[in-house]
């Protein structure tokens, strides 16, 4: 269980932690594309590295739902900004963007 501050419940405490990345988005060039978008595994899944694939230029995969090992949720979508002729890889020229949920 996560600890409390005296006088604050756990609630609160997530809340002060994410009125302080309000405003915050994470990018990043590099990222795990074999991930599934959830922890469960069931027929049917979408996978992420298949979504990414079909991805065009200036296409957003849906946001998928993560969440850490401190019970934060997180949406993160993917964004391809290069065109796949200017590209080497499959994968080349797409960006994650995280969020953290605000509860």
């Amino acid at each position: 269980m996560a600890q409390v501050r005296a006088g604050c419940t756990e609630r609160d405490q997530h809340k002060k932690f994410a009125d302080m990345f309000y405003n915050v988005v994470g990018v990043s060039k590099s990222f795990d594309p074999m991930l599934p978008t959830s922890n469960k595994s069931k027929r049917g899944e979408i996978r992420i590295d298949a979504e990414l694939l079909k991805l065009k230029y200036g296409q957003k995969t849906p946001v998928f739902l993560k969440e850490n090992s401190k019970h934060r949720k997180f949406g993160c979508w993917y964004l391809r900004i290069r065109t796949k002729n200017k590209v080497y890889g499959l994968l080349e020229g797409i960006i994650k963007i995280e969020k953290m949920m605000l509860l």
